[in-house]
């Protein structure tokens, strides 16, 4: 008897499992993401074949950024890139910064074969390094590096997440999603290695051009599917923002789409948030949370100061070139005769030779002694036609 009654009860809590199963499947997908992994797939290929279509490029522009504190400071840069080749010429063109260097100074950085040269002038004086490894002071040109260089994944995993571009991040293994939100597409690239917390939220308008780029942290310790069991908004809002990129006025250029108004804000978050973020950490660490759940859990709680530091840059479209083929050449920064230089191999600090006296007035001498030739012929000349020896 009893064996009939227990058996009539699990079948009895069996079917109403069934039922709950049919007509309330969200019951049981509280961790299921809503984004579309195919076409997530699809828009990634379609970015990756727009960043590596371009082969080279040749701009001018001007940059201007502005720090929460009211600073800024505005350059005209000169731009060029060619597969591993850089160079940049930028020009001070004001600021409001005491004791930054003065309107109207140059500094040129080119480099070639894995080595940096840099010249610099100040107050008609000239002083820079060479044999460097990286470029030292490019800022103003960081937005076109990142975007369409990648960083080879050993550097890149032991990189600062905010050195990390589009091109790289999408160069890593990992998730993408694609969440249509009314009229707005957004992409999502979660990497999905170990050492990498860095991410990207890609906004996209109907004809697939990106009008946002947002360079996020994301949870670690989980993958989306996890952290969404956790989350109270969609996975792609569960971030850190490290800054924003916005790409207007795009222009076809030489068959490709090219932004010529990029705007770029960089977000720093509060005290109090961080501080939170440290309690729920110890939390975790006293296992009151998971770690995957404590990781959600300070994105979601992360807010910013209100004022962030932005940059912004307007292309000369007249001064655009895509894909033309560059020479070495190109990218060389000429160091003049009586230069102070460093080394940065060796640490050596040296000047370049000084002119010669005939170096120096080369140009007076030559248009000298152009006018003595000409002056003779033109003697001889009046010679000849007045008939006179």
């Amino acid at each position: 008897m009893l064996d009939f009654i227990f058996g009539t009860v699990i079948k009895r809590l069996l079917y109403m499992a069934m039922l709950i199963i049919l007509f309330f499947p969200t019951s049981f997908a509280v961790s299921q993401i809503a984004g579309d992994r195919v076409t997530g797939e699809q828009v990634k290929q379609n970015i990756l074949d727009w960043l590596e279509a371009f082969k080279s490029l040749q701009c001018k522009y001007h940059y201007r950024f502005d720090l929460p504190s009211g600073e800024w400071k505005e350059e005209e840069i000169e731009y060029r890139w060619q597969n591993d080749m850089h160079y940049y010429q930028s020009v001070v063109l004001g600021h409001n910064i005491a004791g930054a260097e003065p309107i109207g100074s140059v500094l040129k950085e080119s480099l070639v074969d894995g080595k940096s040269k840099l010249l610099g002038y100040q107050s008609n004086r000239a002083t820079g390094h060479v044999n460097a490894t990286s470029l030292s002071f490019a800022q103003s040109s960081q937005f076109l590096r990142q975007l369409f260089l990648i960083v080879p994944f050993e550097q890149a995993i032991r990189s600062d997440p905010t050195s990390l571009g589009l091109h790289t991040i999408l160069s890593l293994p990992g998730i993408a999603l694609l969440f249509e939100k009314g009229d707005q597409r957004i992409f999502m690239y979660w990497v999905t290695v170990k050492e990498v917390q860095s991410g990207v939220n890609v906004y996209l308008d109907n004809s697939n051009l990106i009008t946002k780029i947002e360079y996020v942290l994301r949870p670690a310790h989980c993958l989306p599917d996890e952290a969404q069991h956790f989350a109270t908004k969609d996975i792609y809002q569960v971030v850190t923002y490290l800054r924003t990129i916005e790409l207007m006025n795009y222009e076809m250029i030489n068959n490709l789409w090219f932004p010529c108004h990029v705007k770029e804000t960089w977000y720093r978050p509060t005290e109090e948030s961080v501080k939170r973020s440290h309690a729920i950490l110890l939390r975790a660490a006293r296992n009151e949370f998971t770690r995957c759940e404590a990781s959600v859990k300070t994105h979601e709680d992360r807010e910013y100061e209100p004022i962030p530091s932005t940059t912004e840059i307007h292309f000369d479209l007249g001064t655009i070139r895509i894909n033309e083929k560059l020479k070495k050449s190109d990218f060389e920064v000429e160091i003049p005769p009586d230069t102070g230089l460093v080394d940065m191999e060796t640490q050596e600090v040296f000047r370049t030779a000084q002119e010669t006296w005939l170096e120096r007035h080369a140009d007076l001498l030559i248009i000298l002694l152009a006018l003595g030739i000409l002056g003779g012929v033109t003697v001889a000349g009046w010679r000849y036609w007045l008939g006179k020896p």
